[in-house]
């Protein structure tokens, strides 16, 4: 069975499938793996999808993506990002609220696309994608979470102190930057993402209470906008085991989660949703390949096949070794 039949009948729960799929989320890694330059990568999106694809071949895993780099938007926005080693990172945010404010309510996402060769060829290694591979594999597009945008934009410390200070500002905040990420969301499916990753890793960072009232209504409304025409992924790592309940709750089709949630409990609690995850960062990139493989068989034999997809916690570390990468894949399909 194609990975991509596999992943929609996951979706449908038409029928069990032969095994959980397996798709370690894989970014700046593959640019190390190939030795290309990471700033060439992320500008050029058919490179960026080549790599891609030679890394989707090379491992064997079941749903491919563009990089997950959450810089690239708020770069597009006028934070200002500085690149160590193969990893970029936002070392200027925005000056204050004010100017974000500003800058979500007048950003066109086409202009954006236009003005920034980053969050262009993003774009345009999604389409590449599809056309390469698409009919075998269901491609994968990141976009923000509303609080993880805000949280880039003037800093995490920044946003969750307006949490704490001014609940109605970071309300305002949020509020603002749906429309932006529901249009961009929009133009990855366009170009042929099958699945929107909504990335809200800055969510763990907050109370059950804050969420509730503060992110939950605006972060499901860009959900359900991505939901249209597209399958939705919640991904949220770190220890995010107290908004558990209420990341069931939202329109996500799949919850991505972190080596803190034990993924059995979860999949057994919530059938309303199907559960991705939760193989540490840390522990794929120090360990090695047998006892990757062998907790890699443990999750599999505890959780089941139902309503589960293996993968890492969040986006592997560039320099993971390779045979600990294919170990956790081969662990999945049952492969020597």
């Amino acid at each position: 069975m194609r990975p991509k039949d596999a992943f929609n009948e996951l979706i449908s729960k038409a029928e069990l499938i032969d095994r959980p799929l397996v798709a370690p989320i894989i970014g700046f890694h593959t640019a190390w793996l190939y030795n290309q330059d990471p700033l060439q990568v992320a500008t050029n999106g058919l490179l960026m999808a080549k790599l891609q694809q030679q890394a989707l071949n090379f491992y064997g895993y079941d749903i491919v993506s563009h990089y997950l780099d959450l810089t690239t938007l708020p770069e597009s926005l006028g934070a200002k990002v500085k690149w160590s080693g193969y990893i970029p990172s936002i070392e200027t945010p925005l000056k204050n609220t004010n100017e974000v404010l500003n800058k979500l309510e007048t950003a066109d996402v086409r202009s954006l696309i236009e003005s920034s060769k980053r969050l262009k060829a993003s774009i345009e290694a999604i389409k590449y994608l599809q056309t390469s591979v698409g009919q075998t594999y269901p491609i994968a597009a990141f976009v923000h979470g509303p609080l993880t945008l805000i949280g880039d934009l003037l800093s995490p410390e920044f946003a969750l102190r307006l949490i704490r200070k001014e609940p109605s500002t970071i309300k305002e905040l949020l509020e603002k930057s749906v429309p932006l990420l529901k249009a961009l969301s929009e133009v990855y499916i366009e170009q042929g993402a099958d699945i929107i990753v909504i990335a809200e890793p800055t969510a763990s960072l907050i109370s059950a209470k804050d969420f509730q009232t503060l992110l939950f209504e605006h972060l499901n409304d860009e959900i359900l906008g991505a939901k249209k025409r597209s399958n939705v992924i919640l991904h949220i790592c770190g220890r995010a085991n107290h908004l558990l309940d209420l990341m069931s709750l939202t329109d996500a089709d799949i919850l991505s989660v972190d080596k803190f949630i034990d993924l059995p409990t979860a999949i057994k609690k919530y059938s309303n949703k199907i559960f991705m995850g939760n193989i540490g960062t840390t522990e794929i990139y120090t360990w090695d390949p047998l006892k990757v493989r062998n907790y890699t068989k443990e999750l599999v034999n505890r959780a089941g096949k139902e309503r589960l997809i293996v993968s890492t916690g969040c986006d592997i570390p560039v320099y993971t070794p390779p045979d600990n990468i294919k170990a956790m894949v081969n662990a999945v399909k049952g492969e020597a």
